[in-house]
């Protein structure tokens, strides 16, 4: 709530409540600037919904926002990691490295680990061996 009433005081918002759509969609563009994670800014979502019911003034009704809902939508995707596909080319190198080394016994189960690995990822991580013919 501290959160809520230091942006509504930096952003010269008056009254704080009863919210609307388009402040509650300013604060989290404004939560989005302290990098905070999309489970937090819900968090802080709650607290706003639970004050302003708490003061008496209704349900803010947040899940009808679609604005709302667009912009923490917007936000959980831009904090997704971006994962690299593993190339054949970098598995060539691996193993050009790993026949370098001097114990063979290592060098092949290194190989073998890793080219497990590449068909495990590639099938999207699921098991190969269980999948049911449909």
């Amino acid at each position: 709530m501290r959160r809520y009433v230091e942006f509504c005081q930096s952003q010269a918002v008056e009254p704080p409540f009863p919210t609307s759509e388009s402040t509650l969609c300013l604060f989290v563009a404004w939560l989005h600037t302290l990098n905070l994670s999309s489970g937090t800014v819900k968090n802080y979502l709650a607290a706003v919904r639970h004050s302003q019911i708490a003061l008496g003034l209704g349900d803010p009704k947040m899940c009808a926002m679609v604005q709302l809902e667009y912009v923490m939508k917007r936000k959980s995707q831009a904090q997704k990691r971006v994962r690299l596909p593993i190339s054949l080319e970098m598995l060539e190198g691996l193993r050009r490295t790993w026949l370098g080394y001097s114990n063979a016994r290592d060098a092949a189960m290194l190989w073998g680990g890793s080219c497990y690995l590449l068909l495990w990822f590639s099938s999207g991580g699921r098991d190969c061996h269980s999948r049911r013919e449909v």
